[in-house]
């Protein structure tokens, strides 16, 4: 998450228009420089987008983990309620068999 964090912050603060900036020796001057630069943004992007994505599927399966849980739980909680009845209706069953009353 930082290095999707990191990736975010700087495709937000790289401006959209390059300059040559010190590259003197570039073959094709200042559109190779934006070139270069635009090709970089743009990949920035796409690996953020990936991130993203990847970030949102994540975040869906851990909502569905959760939730299966929770069912789980409460599914879990009915069946110990309902042995717990069951061992009252037995221990009176058996309290009615051998004669002896609580």
């Amino acid at each position: 998450r930082k290095d999707l964090a990191k990736l975010h912050r700087e495709v937000r603060s790289t401006p959209l228009t390059a300059t040559p900036g010190g590259r003197g020796d570039m073959k094709y001057g200042i559109y190779a420089v934006e070139n270069e630069h635009m090709n970089r943004l743009q990949s920035q992007r796409a690996m953020l987008l990936q991130g993203t994505e990847s970030l949102n599927r994540a975040t869906q399966s851990i909502e569905r983990s959760h939730r299966i849980a929770t069912e789980t739980d409460q599914i879990g909680s009915e069946i110990i309620e309902e042995l717990g009845e069951q061992r009252d209706q037995l221990e009176r069953t058996k309290s009615r068999v051998t004669g002896k009353h609580k």
